[in-house]
């Protein structure tokens, strides 16, 4: 069954629209096919008119048909209420449901700071990239888990306005164990199994986080909700790790995991076994893993553009966002990806691929391209 929210809100909205009509029975077919989304749709159709009315959106006629006041409001409302129980629910297209490529997770952390502001967009249009460029290998089936921590509502529903247009699977989470359960048994923060990792292994996994051993005593984190002193639960040990129990066998044989956080490779004095954070997923997970030793990442020029007008009028528009409308990132994704920083500190990082139960050999910036983006 083909259920497209894009559809549903462009045959709806313009002029005088028939919401109870159009919109309920649009949705009538999808409830009565019962599970989970006939669910959801026989709720959004009967919550759709009263929802409407209470925003002022619309006027409801005594036979029970809407007029529509403001197109582009009932749109959004529109989006939020039937998108946001689908994205509750971790839901996508369903026409990724008969794809064999397997699950592709993208996990974004917490936001940034940056000299004393915080920047949201680092982990955020890095991921959206990612996501694109999945998508451009024909791998249709992803999966984007987002920390929740740092994002307002606003940002949240641009994030699943997104996730819906393009198909994407996208849940917010509140600490380790909700990634355990989605990695181990595809089961969403709702308790919805919405994979079935028998049928559905993971393919890939890409991080863009902070990674950070400093901040914990020289003992390395994966740290999705980073100095989040409300969700220290986010943030990943090597402990914590192992209590995971995460099962290799949701991994597909040729799964792949790519770590776009500092330091993951990095071997510290508390570091169990002489391994490093990378060492002991690939270990645990069986997933060929590359990651940064000895150095930081570096998201500063994630959206430089090689010409210089081109990267010129990209800062103006950039600093209008910003400053006059208040975006604090697009849905555009960015140009490139992080790289490894040359700063003071970072001056013998290394990228480092790392295979269970093998040592760890380098590999060059320029290689990872051709291992995990083409």
């Amino acid at each position: 069954m083909n259920f497209n929210i894009g559809n549903l809100v462009s045959g709806a909205v313009g002029g005088i629209a028939k919401v109870a009509t159009a919109g309920v029975n649009a949705l009538s077919p999808v409830a009565q096919s019962g599970g989970i989304l006939g669910g959801l749709a026989g709720a959004a159709g009967s919550a759709l008119s009263g929802a409407m009315a209470a925003l002022g959106v619309v006027d409801v006629d005594e036979d029970g048909e809407l007029d529509i006041y403001d197109d582009e409001l009932f749109e959004n409302v529109f989006k939020l209420i039937v998108g946001a129980s689908i994205v509750t629910f971790g839901l996508g297209s369903s026409e990724n449901d008969c794809d064999s490529n397997g699950d592709n997770i993208v996990i974004s952390g917490n936001y940034v700071s940056e000299g004393g502001k915080y920047v949201k967009r680092s982990f955020i249009e890095t991921a959206i990239k990612r996501i694109k460029d999945l998508k451009n290998q024909e791998k249709d089936d992803i999966t984007w888990i987002i920390a929740d921590s740092g994002y307002n509502e606003k940002d949240k529903i641009k994030i699943q306005n997104f996730a819906l247009e393009n198909g994407v699977k996208v849940m917010f989470i509140s600490d380790k164990k909700q990634l355990a359960d989605y990695i181990n048994n595809g089961e969403n923060p709702n308790g919805e199994i919405i994979e079935d990792r028998k049928e559905n292994k993971i393919s890939t996994v890409t991080v863009f986080a902070h990674g950070s051993y400093l901040a914990y005593g020289n003992e390395f984190k994966l740290a999705l909700g980073y100095k989040d002193e409300e969700k220290p639960n986010l943030n990943i040990n090597s402990d914590d790790l192992e209590n995971m129990n995460i099962d290799n066998h949701a991994f597909s044989s040729d799964s792949q995991t790519w770590f776009e956080s500092c330091n993951t490779g990095t071997i510290t004095e508390k570091s169990k076994d002489n391994k490093s954070f990378a060492q002991e997923w690939a270990d645990e997970t069986g997933s060929k893993t590359i990651a940064l030793a000895d150095g930081r990442t570096d998201y500063q020029d994630i959206n430089k553009r090689d010409n210089w007008l081109d990267n010129y009028i990209w800062l103006m528009e950039d600093r209008f966002r910003r400053r006059l409308k208040n975006e604090e990132f697009t849905m555009n994704g960015c140009e490139n990806y992080p790289i490894k920083s040359s700063a003071y500190g970072s001056e013998h990082s290394q990228w480092k691929i790392y295979k269970a139960g093998e040592e760890p050999k380098n590999i060059d910036e320029s290689q990872i391209k051709g291992e995990v983006v083409e």
